[in-house]
């Protein structure tokens, strides 16, 4: 199925692609109006959030399949429901894959990227459950079945956020990820702050430096393949009217998907979920800290 035959979905979205610095597109007027509503009107207050322990930790509070706070919230309200059933789907996976499917034969021919899609299984299942697994996590046996598992997660930002949270500055996502998507849920009047920014590599100063930075603008989408170049971070909210609600959803695989990274100093210090530590970096790391 199309998953534009769902009517939840606004069949005139805007979508704007870009290649460089790295494949990513941003959608905007995502869900159709009145679904839209619905969904902002319904995204869990911030006394909610502080009521349950937050697992995940990457934005100030967290909820994700499991957790009380998202059982109810899919029990209550039919939207969350249905994107809840939607994320867990082939038609969800299959439709952000397609987005990317050339940029990933790019990097596969290129052999940054150990994935051929054949070879893949869809797997509509919570996979990862409450926490978010990390590089320890990835499965190294051949012998298992590889698949590509959704997630999804509703969070809130509030002020300072971008700070500790939101992966504390610029980074790309853990070494299993292959696409990551963002969807703005509104819940301020005023903010100052919040932009998702996108890096490039500035071979010059051997740094990173802003490429583009997104307002967190309501019922828009911003989904990325994660490469090994992929750097993005939020820019941390100083003031703020309100919560910065948004969805996280992702695509990953159990096993590892992406050539371990040039050992340079960009790499070293902004790529820490990827990079491949020597004996002496460790020890100098436990050292300083």
């Amino acid at each position: 199925m199309n998953l534009l035959d769902h009517n939840f979905i606004n069949k005139n979205f805007q979508i704007s692609y870009f290649d460089e610095p790295f494949p990513f597109v941003i959608i905007r007027d995502f869900f159709e109006k009145k679904f839209y509503k619905e969904i902002e009107n319904n995204f869990p207050i911030l006394s909610e959030f502080k009521n349950q322990k937050n697992k995940i930790n990457r934005m100030n509070f967290d909820t994700s399949y499991g957790d009380e706070l998202y059982e109810n919230l899919i029990k209550r309200s039919n939207e969350y429901k249905t994107l809840h059933n939607w994320v867990y789907s082939k038609n969800f996976l299959n439709f952000f894959i397609k987005f990317f499917e050339k940029d990933i034969l790019k990097e596969k021919d290129k052999k940054n990227l150990f994935l051929d899609l054949k070879d893949f299984k869809l797997c509509e299942s919570n996979f990862e459950n409450h926490r978010i697994f990390n590089k320890n996590d990835i499965i190294k046996s051949n012998k298992i079945d590889k698949i590509l598992y959704p997630r999804f997660d509703l969070g809130t930002g509030i002020k300072s956020y971008g700070i500790k949270t939101g992966g504390k500055g610029p980074h790309i996502d853990n070494p299993q990820r292959l696409i990551s998507i963002l969807f703005y849920c509104g819940g301020f009047d005023y903010i100052k702050g919040g932009e998702h920014r996108i890096y490039e590599i500035d071979s010059i100063q051997d740094t990173l430096k802003v490429f583009k930075s997104i307002f967190p603008e309501k019922n828009s989408l911003i989904a990325s393949l994660q490469n090994n170049v992929a750097y993005h971070d939020v820019n941390p909210v100083n003031e703020i009217k309100g919560q910065r609600n948004a969805f996280y959803m992702a695509i990953s695989s159990n096993v590892k998907i992406w050539k371990t990274p040039e050992k340079n100093s960009v790499n070293k210090k902004y790529n820490k979920n990827r990079y491949k530590y020597n004996f002496f970096e460790k020890l100098l790391k436990k050292i300083v800290n």
